[in-house]
């Protein structure tokens, strides 16, 4: 049953040993879209702990991180900051704003173990985007990094070249420009 509300992903392990005792399912790629508020939380907590076994985390249209994407959001930035083990972080249609962007692009600055960030389908917009693109200015991890369906103008074009400017790992962004009922 855990299984199916797992989340992380990290190495291969043993079945005995895939659930963690806070009670998230580790070993396994699985989706978080329907899990419980508590197992959310326990997966921040293990990225929090830098669990060698929280390597990637799916939160595709997580139903609690919709609901509480503020508060989850502010705790998975704070669990990132001394975070080495996670490499890829799926924030996909999970209901993100402004604020935390910020918090989260401040997390990630000077993280070098991230390669793969989601953040499409969110409600993000010019002040959130332009501080991340201003922060991944000094990240050296962060190699693929998706913003589908969000809206972009000068400034955000502005604060992403610059950013590459100085980040050369930053190899692959994808951002679909063709959002309905918007011109550039």
């Amino acid at each position: 049953r855990l299984a199916k509300q797992g989340g992380v992903h990290g190495p291969s392990l043993p079945q005995a040993s895939r659930l963690s005792p806070r009670g998230a399912c580790l070993g396994a790629m699985a989706s978080m879209q329907y899990a419980k508020e508590a197992i959310v939380l326990s997966t921040i907590q293990l990225v929090a702990d830098n669990d060698k076994r929280t390597q990637t985390l799916e939160l595709t249209g997580s139903v609690v991180w919709k609901a509480k994407s503020a508060v989850l959001s502010a705790s998975l930035s704070d669990a990132m900051l001394n975070n080495t083990r996670l490499t890829a972080l799926n924030l996909s249609e999970c209901n993100i704003g402004d604020t935390a962007l910020c918090k989260l692009a401040d997390a990630i600055q000077h993280n070098g173990t991230l390669f793969d960030l989601n953040l499409s389908h969110n409600k993000l917009g010019r002040p959130g985007l332009v501080h991340l693109g201003t922060k991944l200015a000094d990240n050296t991890g962060l190699m693929n990094l998706q913003l589908e369906g969000h809206r972009i103008n000068s400034e955000v074009a502005h604060a992403f070249v610059e950013m590459f400017r100085t980040n050369f790992t930053l190899t692959k962004l994808i951002w679909k420009l063709d959002v309905s009922g918007y011109t550039l």
